[in-house]
């Protein structure tokens, strides 16, 4: 479960190619300690940017979407210091977002 936003800080006139930003954090609860020794509850915040380029004419087309960005997973120190084995990562991603 993760609360993200995400501001287009630039878009070219046509909004034909936009760069954003986006934070969030999230939570998550599996069967197995991540890591291990770790917790099976833990949050995730994230951070990044990325490019978008239209697949159509209209502001609401199809978009394709890239970026990078940064991942972390810990349990925050809630069940002490010795079960908090943070993992932090860098995510590249590509997709496509459709607007409602």
């Amino acid at each position: 479960l993760t609360l993200a936003g995400r501001w287009h800080a630039w878009h070219t006139p046509d909004y034909a190619w936009s760069a954003y930003l986006d934070a969030g954090v999230g939570l998550s609860v599996t069967g197995d300690e991540v890591p291990a020794g770790g917790s099976e509850f833990n949050f995730n915040p994230r951070a990044g940017a990325g490019l978008t380029m239209a697949l159509g004419d209209s502001r609401r087309a199809p978009r394709l979407q890239g970026g990078v960005r940064w991942h972390h997973m810990s349990n925050g120190r809630i069940f002490g210091g010795d079960r908090n084995e943070g993992r932090d990562s860098v995510m590249v991603y590509f997709g496509v977002t459709l607007s409602l």
